[in-house]
């Protein structure tokens, strides 16, 4: 009788480094007593091949891609001898590939970690950016991983948490622990933010917030803000660390135009308490140093700009002029690589997230150069 796949088809952990082992469990396995040291070597192997494969927990049926699966290269002749024992544990699924349970069991854990995470992110960065997030594909995700993982292990943790996230929703006025279009109109994301993100092996993901809207009033607080470095200095803080702290400010009260008024004037050198230095941004934020500053700056020094016009005019369209004003001064044109040159990452990544468009469709690169 053949068996449907233990993996959803999109089971991808690439992005895990570490696969957990269960030491009791393995070293209570009929697996752990086989007596050949190759074998033994082999079928764990296999494992660690299963793990990075898609989906995860799976071989292929090709005798010699299981050989090398088993890091036997080439050498057929000895993985035909240690194969039956090596394969302990593998069943042949109805996809045509061996899923191993165990493995399998473990990789629908990570797996609903990752989705869980990038469910919560998307919810998470919609609020924050104010965009849209329909979270039913991966709900879906979730339940079929949910599903699989009860018919290998029901007692699993995971499930679990899967459980208390339901009733946590049906508790905030959602009986069926699923959103309404209202609700998803209200918190989301685009596509594009839902990466797979960086696998730690325990199920936890790291994933770049998108791209915030272009033109608001952070954004151009941020472009303001990056003209007080040096030129040939590089800008320590992070775009992310930025927003942090933006929002910490907003949610203490402040309104985005007083922050934005205070960001002109860290522009024109007015730092309250920086004893000399240009303090981190988030930092003087977080800090509620900015309060101290007169909101009436002096105007800024208007953009000194060597590059292509049409450039410039589509990269303010594309990022809002004064946060495209505001990173490219701390920028060069090469015009023999046609680049935009800096010497701070942050200031590279601001318009390589801001302007991809205009990039594109002036063929210009955005080159990080570190100062001399």
């Amino acid at each position: 009788m053949a068996h449907p796949p233990l993996t959803p088809p999109e089971c991808d952990l690439r992005d895990f480094p570490r696969m957990m082992l269960d030491i009791t469990r393995l070293r209570q396995s009929d697996f752990d007593a086989t007596p050949d040291d190759s074998a033994w070597r082999a079928g764990l192997n296999l494992w660690f091949s299963a793990w990075h494969s898609v989906p995860a927990g799976s071989l292929s049926d090709d005798e010699a891609a299981l050989a090398k699966a088993a890091g036997l290269g080439r050498d057929l002749r000895t993985w035909r001898k240690v194969k039956s024992a090596a394969m302990r544990g593998f069943v042949l699924c109805d996809d045509g590939r061996h899923y191993h349970e165990t493995v399998c069991e473990f990789a629908l854990e990570a797996w609903l970690e990752k989705l869980s995470q990038r469910l919560s992110s998307g919810a998470g960065n919609a609020k924050r950016w104010k965009i849209s997030f329909d979270p039913a594909d991966i709900e879906h995700a979730i339940e079929h991983a949910a599903a699989l993982l009860a018919r290998i292990s029901p007692q699993s943790k995971a499930l679990l948490k899967i459980k208390r996230r339901q009733s946590r929703q049906d508790d905030d006025g959602n009986p069926n622990g699923t959103e309404n279009q209202s609700q998803r109109d209200t918190k989301t994301v685009p596509t594009g933010s839902q990466g797979t993100g960086t696998g730690t092996g325990t199920g936890i993901i790291e994933e770049e917030p998108p791209n915030p809207p272009r033109g608001d009033l952070r954004d151009d607080a941020f472009g303001l803000a990056v003209q007080a470095y040096p030129e040939a200095g590089r800008l320590t803080v992070s775009i992310e660390a930025m927003g942090e702290a933006w929002d910490d400010e907003i949610a203490a009260g402040a309104t985005p135009a007083a922050i934005l008024a205070a960001a002109k004037a860290f522009a024109a050198g007015q730092y309250a308490d920086g004893g000399g230095r240009v303090p981190r941004f988030d930092r003087w934020l977080r800090k509620g140093l900015w309060k101290l500053v007169s909101p009436a700056a002096p105007p800024v020094t208007p953009l000194a700009w060597n590059g292509p016009p049409d450039l410039l005019a589509d990269l303010r369209r594309e990022m809002g002029e004064d946060h495209a004003n505001g990173v490219l001064r701390m920028c060069r044109w090469d015009q023999d690589r046609g680049a935009i040159v800096t010497s701070s990452g942050t200031v590279a990544d601001l318009i390589r997230k801001g302007g991809p468009r205009a990039l594109r469709a002036h063929g210009a690169q955005v080159l990080e150069e570190r100062a001399a």
